[in-house]
């Protein structure tokens, strides 16, 4: 648990290191509403203000609701369909983008998708773009929730196998946990993989990747952790115990599949099977039906559900 007398110690180790200054308890960073609870240990962020004016300025801040950020697959435009607003896309995906990173985890695959046809959108897709609006408008009082009495880390990996229906590239999705998200992603894989094995080991990998960064975060804010990788694929974890690789000859799996390999041999992470029905990264490659998404919304620490105009 992070403890006050931590807090104050990681304080006093920074203002030895860096000039600063001691502004008091952040409440208010970059569009950012900070709550602290400082008896349960966690800490709650939202950016009502922020969705409310982006809402206002695109004109969805009176649109009807839904309950889900994204319906449909897309596709690139064909020349029989009639291109909208490029700028004006741009520009609704750009404010999107922000509540993503900082607050919104569950909106990360919808507008990852749909900024993927920036440079030529449709009617379509703008259409797609309002609806991940009309959805911010539902849920615009949601907060994320992180800490708590844990100091265990998860890493939830997964990927979908030829997702894009374009160049039929998987999407690797990771969320990971600390109390509530703390970090997520929904990204296309660079390579195509060449069998469900070759997405799983690359999403692995890219999952390896992360925790080795906060691991190494948190030993130097001196907070003792446990990380752990979670996965819904059973083969892959005795595959990578067993050090066997299945997958082609790819470099950018293979390398992917040893660097987990080595991190689980050297014990800097432990791995466990997880079933698909808890498997919180699902929501970044597909899209979900309202109490799928709830739930892994819930499992993320996004609380405020049930408590507002969500449909």
């Amino acid at each position: 648990m992070v403890t006050t007398d931590l807090i104050v110690d990681i304080k006093t180790q920074m203002q030895a290191r860096f000039q600063m200054h001691d502004l008091g308890t952040v409440s208010f960073y970059l569009g950012m509403n900070i709550e602290r609870n400082r008896n349960l240990c966690t800490i709650d962020i939202h950016q009502h203000a922020y969705i409310k004016m982006i809402l206002e300025k695109f004109g969805m801040d009176k649109a009807k609701t839904v309950a889900t950020p994204i319906a449909i697959k897309l596709h690139k435009r064909t020349p029989d369909e009639e291109p909208c607003d490029q700028k004006l896309y741009q520009s609704m995906i750009g404010s999107l983008m922000y509540a993503i990173a900082a607050t919104r985890p569950d909106i990360a695959f919808a507008i990852g998708v749909l900024s993927r046809y920036s440079h030529d959108p449709s009617k379509e897709h703008m259409v797609a773009v309002k609806r991940a609006f009309r959805y911010l408008n539902g849920t615009k009082h949601w907060k994320l929730r992180i800490g708590g009495e844990s100091n265990n880390i998860f890493c939830y990996v997964d990927s979908d196998y030829a997702g894009d229906p374009d160049d039929y590239k998987s999407t690797s999705r990771l969320v990971v946990t600390f109390g509530g998200a703390v970090d997520w992603r929904s990204q296309k894989q660079k390579s195509t993989a060449q069998s469900t094995t070759d997405a799983e080991y690359y999403a692995f990998g890219v999952g390896c990747m992360r925790l080795t960064q906060i691991i190494h975060l948190m030993e130097e804010l001196g907070i003792d952790c446990k990380p752990k990788i979670l996965t819904d694929s059973q083969s892959m974890l005795a595959s990578i115990k067993g050090r066997i690789y299945r997958g082609t000859a790819v470099i950018r799996m293979a390398t992917k599949y040893h660097l987990a390999a080595d991190m689980v041999r050297d014990g800097e992470v432990e791995m466990e099977y997880i079933s698909s029905d808890e498997m919180i990264a699902d929501m970044f490659t597909k899209e979900l039906l309202k109490p799928s998404l709830l739930k892994q919304c819930m499992s993320m620490g996004m609380i405020g559900i049930g408590s507002g105009s969500e449909v």
